[in-house]
This record gives C-alpha cells, structure tokens and sequence, in this order.
C-alpha cells in the first residue's frame, strides 16, 4: 500500500508503527524502513539460522527475494512460538495479524476459525499465509500467481477450505487411533 511513501518526508515513525503497518496494510515502504533498521545481511542471517533455503535471495537491491512453504512454514513456526509466549509485544502482534485491512481468505472457508495472517502481493504474486486458530492449530500457506485474476478470490477460499477438510479429516482419523 506504501502509505508511508505518500506522507511527509520528516514524519517519524516508531518501530512498533513501522510494524503495524507492514503487517497490517502490507505497506511495501514500512518493510523496507524495518529491512533497513535490522540490516538485509542480518535478516539472511536469520533466516538462514532457522534453516530457511531463500531468504532475502534475490539482486541485491532487491528487499524482498523469493519464498516458498518450507521457509514459510519455518518462519511462521517462529511466529507461533512467539505468539504463545503471552508477552506484552506478543499480544500486540498477534492483534495485528488477526485484523489485517486485507482478508481475501474469509473464516467461513475455515470453519469459522480464528486467522493469524499476512498477505502480500507484487505483480502476478500473491500469497496469503498463517495459523488457523482450530481446536487443533494449523498452518495454511497459499502461494500463488493469481494475483492479477478475477477469480483469486474465490481461488483462495476454495483452496481454504479443501486444506480445512484435509486436516479435520487428518484430526478426526488421528482421534480414531
């Protein structure tokens, strides 16, 4: 969304704002600010410790790189640690993931469970991913190239819901044993 882009030069933002806007509106230029402040190298780094394959990969000016469900799933991992650690900064993030200006995925698709999310989208990418707050917790990650498409949506949400069934059914045949 880049609201930051569109404001007054000198305005300043604290690190918690910077954060709520990225995972809030998605805004491209927060994220950057934040890459900037934490260092590209160190944010690799980082990514690289948890045992991701692609982070921040790409050219050099390129802040965002390429992703895909392992990483993802390694990342979000981390999140739902820091999640469940019921900090004062943890509850905060977790509000903002719940309340996102964008859901595509909505929780009907999920049988009506909670969604710890974030979105992103640039060009033909889009990628909606998170935790579902079910009874069981679980991961849903949708990376696709739809973006452009008017039925993305409806993408999205059937993708939602099949991955639902699949892991109820999961559930249901685990309790079975």
């Amino acid at each position: 969304t880049d609201i930051i882009k569109y404001q007054n030069k000198d305005t300043k933002y604290t690190l918690l704002e910077l954060i709520k806007l990225s995972l809030i509106e998605s805004d491209n230029s927060a994220y950057i600010k934040l890459v900037n402040i934490v260092g590209k190298e160190n944010i690799r780094n980082y990514g690289y410790s948890l045992g991701a394959t692609h982070t921040m990969e790409g050219k050099e000016s390129d802040f965002f790189g390429t992703i895909n469900t392992k990483d993802m799933l390694l990342y979000w991992k981390k999140v739902k640690e820091f999640i469940d650690s019921k900090s004062k900064y943890s509850l905060i993030f977790e509000n903002y993931l719940l309340n996102p200006s964008t859901k595509l995925i909505n929780n009907i698709s999920l049988n009506n469970n909670k969604f710890l999310r974030k979105y992103g989208s640039f060009g033909i990418a889009y990628h909606e991913a998170g935790i579902v707050l079910d009874e069981n917790p679980y991961y849903l990650i949708i990376l696709t190239q739809l973006n452009n498409i008017e039925y993305k949506e409806d993408f999205l949400n059937k993708t939602a819901k099949l991955i639902s069934e699949i892991h109820k059914i999961i559930n249901e045949r685990s309790c079975d044993n």
